[in-house]
């Protein structure tokens, strides 16, 4: 199962996929939303689920699901909030562009969970 990983960070994007990757997925990083946006045009089929981070240059991860989300072909596409922006107006226009859950950065258990249920909805 593909996940394309949006984060701007070296260290949290290494952290992030060496998890996902211990526990079987496979990860397709990005270091920002632009990159994240070109990787799902050119391979699409490959990506069951992103991973974002909300704050990031060039294209940020309000945007990068806002286009997700939009798109016919990509809609489906469970969009995962990796984040410290949990107030309430974040979590309210992360609603508004299509996010489906916002996990907080380090929580590992809670994301690993989090995936996991959405990964075996797409298989069912």
């Amino acid at each position: 199962m593909g996940v394309l990983l949006a984060e701007d960070s070296d260290f949290f994007r290494d952290q992030v996929k060496r998890l996902l990757e211990e526990n079987a997925y496979v990860v397709f990083g990005a270091e920002d939303g632009a990159v994240a946006w070109q990787a799902l045009q050119e391979a699409p089929d490959n990506v069951d689920l992103v991973l974002t981070d909300l704050e990031m240059p060039n294209m940020d991860g309000f945007e990068l699901t806002n286009l997700i989300k939009q798109d016919q072909n990509l809609a489906q596409l469970p969009v995962i909030a990796l984040t410290s922006l949990a107030a309430e107006e974040d979590r309210a226009k992360g609603q508004e562009v299509g996010i489906d859950d916002y996990q907080i950065k380090m929580d590992k258990e809670r994301l690993l969970t989090s995936i996991k249920s959405y990964m075996e909805e797409i298989q069912a």
